[in-house]
């Protein structure tokens, strides 16, 4: 395994969730726990554009990043704690329950330690 394709793993996990965000807006969500508000459909369809704009950025890295790819690893390895820690609050505070939550939480704490892992000199 290598950053090349740790990146691109994490893009297809962003462009999935960021579909579902999308054209799936109410069931993703609701699978979470939230209850679902005309408003919160359109908050979820932005975020969703916002992880695919990720997802995209996450595509790319390996072939623009020429040889600087160790730090675009360390800089996901933060964007995933980010996550990691923002997902893991809503779930103790109750704010999201469900899989989509646990599971997030999950991919965002093997990816950060992955990213974080193969970015190390």
């Amino acid at each position: 395994m290598n950053l090349t394709l740790i990146f691109r793993i994490e893009a297809a996990i962003l462009f999935i969730n960021g579909f579902l965000l999308i054209f799936f807006t109410t069931p993703f969500l609701e699978m979470a726990a939230f209850n679902m508000t005309p408003e919160l459909v359109t908050l979820g369809q932005v975020f969703g554009c916002a992880v695919i704009s990720l997802g995209i950025i996450a595509f790319r890295t390996p072939d623009i990043s020429e040889n600087s790819m160790k730090q675009y690893g360390q800089l996901y390895s933060i964007i995933c704690v980010i996550f990691f820690l923002m997902i893991g609050y809503h779930i103790f505070t109750g704010q999201a329950s469900g899989p989509t939550p646990v599971a997030n939480l999950a991919i965002n704490l093997i990816f950060g330690g992955l990213f974080f892992i193969f970015s190390k000199d």
